[in-house]
């Protein structure tokens, strides 16, 4: 949805989907350009989707089902169970080297509480210099305790909300992790 509303340059779509931090305002305004170059001269068959997550239980392949089912374009898997993140985002980054106009969305639905310098540094130095989006579930913790990886420098951290009756509007859910780390609530 960020990366739309930036190549339709709909600035009041953007300011609906990102919190108003400093930071995160900071870090969009640096990505833009990048971003919006590579969707204007990218149509959805070159945009590729990686799911990073553990295959060995029924949670990655459905989040992989999910995102085939509702999205046109090239889904690739790949299972942290055997090399770990750092496996994965290298693995990714060969992949994206030989695909060079192929947007990379990396989705990661998955985290933990463990802050890790090194990764943090990959994340956001792979959003900024080669454009890729990296989007990664906020926590299912109901706290505003800052899960990684969606809390890295570069990763768009997104919560999850649920249609209230009584109020006739979406609320962040009970369950989903809050703060000023979160880029998007859906």
């Amino acid at each position: 949805a960020l990366l739309l509303a930036q190549s339709r340059n709909d600035s009041k779509a953007i300011r609906l989907l990102i919190d108003y931090g400093a930071d995160i305002e900071e870090t969009v305004k640096n990505r833009e350009t990048v971003l919006r170059a590579r969707a204007l001269r990218t149509s959805w068959a070159n945009v590729a989707v990686w799911v990073i997550d553990n295959f060995h239980t029924s949670h990655g392949k459905l989040i992989e089902k999910i995102i085939s089912l509702n999205f046109n374009g090239s889904v690739y898997t790949y299972d942290i169970a055997g090399g770990g993140v750092s496996g994965a985002i290298e693995y990714i980054v060969e992949w994206a080297l030989s695909h060079p106009d192929t947007l990379i969305v990396v989705n990661m639905s998955w985290g933990n509480d463990h802050f890790d310098s090194r990764e943090n540094d990959l994340f956001g130095s792979l959003a900024d210099n080669m454009g890729f989006v990296f989007v990664a579930a906020a926590g299912n913790d109901g706290r505003p305790t800052c899960s990684y990886p969606a809390g890295y420098k570069g990763v768009i951290g997104v919560s999850t909300v649920y249609w209230m009756q009584e109020r006739q509007e979406y609320v962040l859910s009970p369950y989903g992790n809050y703060g000023g780390w979160v880029i998007l609530a859906a």
